[in-house]
């Protein structure tokens, strides 16, 4: 899941700076596949769940605007740890 969300993290950045995505995107997908087509006992919602929260906070870092920056960096990425820890404590009352 951590490798995932840098590479989520790396596809926001190189999309704010214009270079090319295409190489990480490779990885990826090819990771997706190994993921989801050949892998056994590998949690695919760790995966995709840091996917996706990598390229979120990266999000929120790269594109906060200009006014009152860090106030807004700072709230959103406590909001998006929040969310994640809300997440665990159901999925873990789910299996209690």
């Amino acid at each position: 899941g951590a490798i995932f969300g840098l590479m989520g993290a790396l596809v926001v950045v190189a999309l704010k700076i214009g270079a090319d995505s295409r190489q990480i995107m490779f990885w990826i997908a090819l990771n997706l596949v190994f993921t989801f087509f050949i892998g056994t006992n590998i949690s695919w919602q760790g995966h995709i769940g840091g996917l996706v929260g990598g390229a979120a906070v990266a999000a929120v870092i790269v594109y906060a605007p200009k006014a009152r920056r860090a106030p807004i960096q700072w709230s959103a990425v406590s909001g998006i740890v929040l969310l994640t820890l809300v997440a665990i404590v159901v999925r873990a009352a789910a299996l209690a």
